[in-house]
């Protein structure tokens, strides 16, 4: 890539030589771009003193604005500054040219990095405007992604991300590659902030490639650099790494040593969360060495902000309060104030850790004000969870869980959930040894919804931290002091209460359940709990939800507690407590007791009225005599308000059960009863025919594309109705469109219809087809005439469910079941590019093959009785009647035109016939000598008029079947095609 770039320059360098006035100019900014983009900003600034020199450029403003960028690139910020907003000051208010969206372009930039967002904003507005005056509606849409960018920063979350979709869908539509990667990947960084990392993942990983095909290394290293964040949210810390390994390289090549240095800290984050410290001090070495330059102090700041997450987590509070205090250090020196919240946030913590209580509230209440300045939501949600740690420590329960719960609503991400989480369960260590039950099982809750989220994102660093938080609150809660038990039946009365009314708030059995065991294991502290149930009497157990204190379900509970146990409670109807299983004397010779070495175990059973109908079961398998009586009467308690909660949502389960399947079969038997009405109108007893109209009933409900093929008028049309009608669509619109009917240039405004000054004469907004069939069945005729630009189009239909009108740059969307139908043989068009192949393959999920009349003989006379009835009800008169033998002679007719002409003539002779019934001789002439067999009724004819008539009918067969292409056809035949040519010739074909 560098001998490409190298080559590329020397050609430039060579053109601009040879050029004067604007078109040396523009060669010239060319050069520049070209420079920037391979990272050597000093050359850039090299290639503009030389042309400052020349006098024949003409217009330089533009050339002066791109300069000021370079100075930026290349670490001269002050000077880069200074030079911009002398350019700004020139610049008239009502000037709209080239320069001017240059120089706005160039302070937009340089004004957001400095973080002057303000000035930012008001240039960005400029050049939007300036942009869409010139006509650029690449670039004003790039300039509108910014504004969307400031509109998130300032609270305006859907606003600021519906125009940075609307620009990428833009740029996407004009094809415009240099622009739309940028624009994704600024995409890619909001969606992040917003906890949708899967979204964030698809579009820096669409950047990356865009920046590839152009030989942006400095792109692919920034796309790849958030791609990696992406993947760290998503759970995937070894494919994350892998990315910021590739990173590094990219800004490296792009000489861009702070870009490599920031990719190396997001490296040590990586390969922190995998538990993997030895190389995570390798990749903060590397940071470090590559932070020496000038202008990396932010990034030397980030690292230091990362070794003290990994010191927080670590409960290291030496090492926290250093990292974060000389990140806070740093990040003020370099002006990024953005980030002084988080910073700010960790050297709180690192002050809480040592014990600082003063200084945690002072510097957590500076946090929260850098945060809420720079619009940081996750890292106002950090300060407030170390103000909410602080005021626990300093006994003020009520103010710290209310900041607490405050914290959690703020964390929309999962990291920052984790964290919050986890800082509260570091302070409410030190509450628990004191006796405060609340924070205990708040701090348990918080240890095991970090624990569980941690996992999932396959954080292992703080995973570990979560457990190692559990086991210090096990300890602390095991040695806390007994010395309040005169508060505790009091306090638990109030629990058993609580519990009541929150278990019977409950809106589904699982719920019901989970809360059943959940205020147990509070009442009782316990360990462990299970729900077990029987059905029926006599019935066998059934383990309804089994949880650990952590909220957790546990698997296979059936091997995790004693039957016996339970049995013994559910046929005794008295509460079992044991306070060391494996030595009591009644359960001693048990089997599961042995072999799980049970301690505590206290099992209430559930009895409502005359009926047993389970048990609770609680244990702690780490400590002995872990229940006393008062754990056992408010387990009683809960026992016997669980049992009526159970018994009542079983009761309304049973209830809605029987209203589903009422429902349900109501509704079947509706679909069924619309479905045979809509299939019934199709008349037929042909077998072939009543197995395609099975298979129109069986996907009728489904929402995959249909391709209907047959010979013209055999009913594509009535089939693609019968498909909509037989569907729970019926009730919406059937639109059927004739492709072959549309003038090429008029397909896409009448299928996505147009937008108002679309075109000459487009006076007003129009909604085309598509939307007219939003919810219904969208039926294309001829499907194959479709040209392959809209066809494009509609494929975008049928996979987002969203297409732009013309002259329009907000998509619209409409759900729509599509049915194509067909006479031509599509594979066909698809060799020879006339149709599209991911168009072909999407539209063709289920294909129909109507058989020609000529195939369902035995429909005929059923059609023709049926077209006759049908008429003579139409016009008011009498319904006609066919003799048998004219019905026989109609079924020997070859029906070329298939039933569309069978209809046609039996319309012609009910108009022109006053007599009833309808004999042979009555029918057309040409109908009169149909045969569909070589025997011969009545004289012979001459030999050459039946060699003719046969020649004639061959002819004709074989050009249908080639659908009109005469090479195909004469091989078909046997014959040359200049032979063929004489024979259409001679029978006027």
């Amino acid at each position: 890539m560098a001998g490409e770039v190298e080559a590329a320059d020397r050609a430039l360098a060579a053109e601009i030589d040879d050029a004067s006035g604007p078109e040396a100019s523009a060669l010239v900014l060319d050069r520049v771009h070209l420079l920037e983009r391979a990272g050597r900003a000093e050359e850039a600034l090299a290639v503009y003193e030389s042309a400052a020199a020349r006098d024949d450029l003409g217009e330089t403003r533009a050339l002066e604005a791109a300069r000021a960028w370079s100075l930026y690139a290349a670490g001269h910020e002050e000077e880069a500054r200074r030079a911009v907003e002398a350019l700004v000051e020139r610049i008239d208010p009502d000037e709209r040219n080239a320069a001017a969206l240059e120089t706005f372009a160039v302070a937009t930039a340089i004004r957001d990095r400095s973080g002057d967002r303000r000035g930012a904003r008001a240039a960005a507005v400029r050049a939007r405007r300036v942009a869409r005056s010139l006509g650029r509606l690449a670039r004003a849409a790039h300039f509108d992604s910014t504004l969307g960018v400031f509109d998130v920063d300032l609270g305006r979350d859907a606003r600021g991300l519906g125009r940075i979709r609307r620009a990428v869908t833009l740029l996407e539509r004009v094809d415009d590659r240099r622009l739309l990667p940028d624009t994704l990947t600024r995409l890619g960084h909001q969606l992040l902030g917003r906890g949708d990392a899967g979204g964030a993942l698809d579009a820096f990983v669409r950047a990356g490639l865009l920046f590839a095909r152009s030989d942006h290394r400095r792109g692919v290293g920034w796309a790849r650099t958030g791609e990696g964040r992406a993947r760290l949210e998503l759970g995937d810390p070894r494919g994350a790494a892998e990315c910021f390994d590739r990173a590094i390289e990219d800004r490296l090549a792009a000489r861009s040593t702070a870009g490599a240095a920031l990719a190396a800290v997001h490296l040590y984050v990586a390969r922190s969360v995998r538990g993997d410290a030895d190389r995570a001090r390798e990749a903060a070495v590397r940071a470090l060495e590559l932070a020496r330059g000038e202008g990396a102090a932010a990034v030397r700041a980030e690292l230091e902000l990362a070794l003290a997450e990994t010191a927080a987590e670590e409960r290291d509070a030496r090492r926290l309060f250093g990292h974060a205090r000389r990140a806070k250090a740093r990040l003020e020196a370099a002006g990024r104030r953005d980030r002084l919240g988080r910073a700010g946030a960790l050297l709180a913590s690192g002050a809480l850790a040592r014990g600082d209580v003063p200084r945690a509230l002072v510097e957590a209440r500076r946090a929260r004000l850098a945060a809420r300045e720079a619009r940081q939501g996750a890292d106002l949600a950090r300060a407030t969870a170390v103000r909410a740690a602080a005021h626990l420590r300093r006994g003020r329960s009520d103010v710290a869980r209310a900041a607490f719960e405050r914290a959690v609503r703020m964390a929309r991400d999962p990291e920052t959930a984790v964290v919050v989480r986890l800082e509260w369960a570091r302070a409410a260590l030190h509450a628990v040894t004191a006796g405060d039950d609340a924070a205990a099982e708040s701090a348990r809750t918080a240890c095991a919804d970090a624990e569980a989220t941690s996992a999932q994102r396959g954080d292992l660093l703080r995973q570990g931290a979560a457990r190692a938080l559990l086991s210090a609150l096990h300890a602390a809660s095991a040695g806390a002091s007994p010395g309040r038990g005169d508060h505790r039946p009091a306090r638990a009365l109030r629990q058993v209460l609580e519990a009541s009314r929150w278990i019977h708030e409950a809106r589904s059995s699982k719920d019901v359940l989970n809360r059943i065991i959940d205020a147990a294991l509070q009442l009782t502290r316990a360990s462990r709990g299970f729900v077990v149930v029987r059905e029926e009497e006599g019935g066998e157990l059934r383990f309804a939800a089994a949880r650990h204190f952590r909220r957790e379900d546990i698997l296979d509970p059936e091997m995790k507690l004693s039957r016996s146990i339970v049995e013994e409670a559910i046929s005794g109807g008295a509460t079992i407590v044991t306070s060391e299983a494996r030595t009591d004397a009644r359960f001693r010779a048990t089997a599961s007791i042995t072999d799980l070495d049970l301690l505590s175990v206290m099992c209430a059973p559930l009895v409502t009225g005359a009926k047993t109908i389970g048990a609770i079961y609680v244990d702690d398998p780490t400590r002995v005599d872990r229940f006393d009586a008062l754990a056992r009467e408010h387990l009683e308690a809960l026992a016997a308000q669980a049992a009526l909660s159970l018994e009542k949502t079983r009761l309304l389960a049973q209830v809605e059960r029987l209203n589903r399947e009422l429902t349900r079969d109501l509704a079947r038997a509706k679909r069924d009863l619309a479905a045979q009405g809509a299939t019934r109108k199709i008349v037929t007893e042909d077998a072939g025919m009543r197995a395609l109209l099975e298979v129109v009933e069986r996907v009728a409900d489904s929402d995959a594309p249909v391709l209907v093929v047959g010979p013209p008028g055999t009913g594509k049309e009535m089939i693609a109705r019968a498909l909509h009608e037989s569907s729970h669509r019926r009730r919406r619109p059937f639109v059927p469109v004739n492709c072959a009917a549309l003038p090429e240039a008029l397909v896409e405004s009448e299928l996505f219809g147009y937008a108002k000054g679309a075109f000459s004469g487009a006076q007003r907004d129009r909604e085309g087809l598509v939307a007219a069939a939003d919810g219904g069945t969208l039926f294309l005729d001829e499907v194959g005439e479709m040209p392959p630009g809209v066809q494009a189009k509609m494929l975008r239909v049928l996979q987002d469910g969203e297409y732009l009108p013309l002259g329009s740059t907000r998509p619209r969307r409409a759900q729509v079941r599509l049915v194509s139908a067909t006479h031509r043989p599509l594979k066909q068009l698809l060799r020879d590019g006339r149709i599209r192949e991911d168009f072909y393959y999407r539209i063709k999920v289920v294909q129909l093959d109507v058989p020609p009349l000529k195939d369902r003989r035995g429909d005929v006379p059923l059609l023709a009785r049926h077209f006759a009835e049908r008429i003579a009800s139409e016009s008011g008169a009498t319904p006609r009647t066919f003799t048998e033998a004219a019905l026989r002679r109609l079924a020997r007719a070859p029906w070329k035109g298939n039933v569309r002409e069978l209809e046609a003539v039996i319309r012609s002779l009910l108009l022109t016939i006053d007599h009833d019934p309808v004999d042979v001789d009555d029918l057309p002439e040409e109908l009169r000598g149909a045969r569909a067999t070589p025997r011969v009724d009545g004289p012979l004819p001459l030999l050459k008029e039946a060699v003719d008539q046969r020649e004639r009918e061959l002819v004709v067969e074989a050009l249908r079947r080639s659908d009109g292409h005469r090479q195909k056809a004469a091989d078909a035949l046997g014959i040359t095609r200049r032979w063929l040519a004489k024979l259409i010739e001679k029978h006027g074909i």
